[in-house]
């Protein structure tokens, strides 16, 4: 009980939830706000469809990352593991899994059924998806540097 209680504050105390938040206030409060944007970002029905692989691609880079945070190579002696805030790692990393999964998931939607006329509200939903991956991308190289750094600190 205790770790799906961990697991959903997780989910909602994040920069990849903030950047959902303020994507549904963007596309159903005020999407003319970004039309400019969205349509400088929509030059032709080809781009989008590779850059809408981004959000796609973030997740196969994760699943790498995320094995390099939970084991790193430098580890031999299993710290980490050993470390007493283990689980509150392996949960965050686990959400930021799912956030990146589900920003993939997002693009390929917007990827298939791309169409001139719905235009604007997919390039708002392509470009929070790109912004929701690369933060959650961002975080979890953090995250490596974080553990590296205490490992070669710990070393000592």
């Amino acid at each position: 009980m205790k770790m799906i209680l961990e697991t959903l504050k997780r989910l909602i105390i994040s920069p990849e939830f903030l950047v959902i938040i303020v994507a549904l206030v963007v596309l159903y409060l005020r999407p003319e706000q970004l039309s400019g944007f969205a349509n400088s970002f929509y030059h032709s029905s080809e781009s989008v469809k590779y850059i809408a692989l981004l959000p796609v691609a973030v997740p196969v880079w994760s699943l790498r990352r995320s094995q390099l945070i939970l084991f790193p190579d430098a580890d031999e002696d299993g710290k980490v593991q050993k470390w007493p805030r283990f689980r509150d790692l392996k949960v965050a990393v686990f959400v930021g899994l799912i956030y990146q999964f589900g920003f993939g998931i997002v693009s390929i939607i917007v990827w298939i059924e791309l169409s001139e006329e719905n235009i604007l509200m997919q390039m708002i939903i392509l470009i929070f998806a790109i912004l929701g991956s690369i933060i959650s991308a961002g975080t979890f190289y953090l995250a490596s540097i974080i553990v590296m750094e205490t490992l070669k600190k710990n070393a000592n």
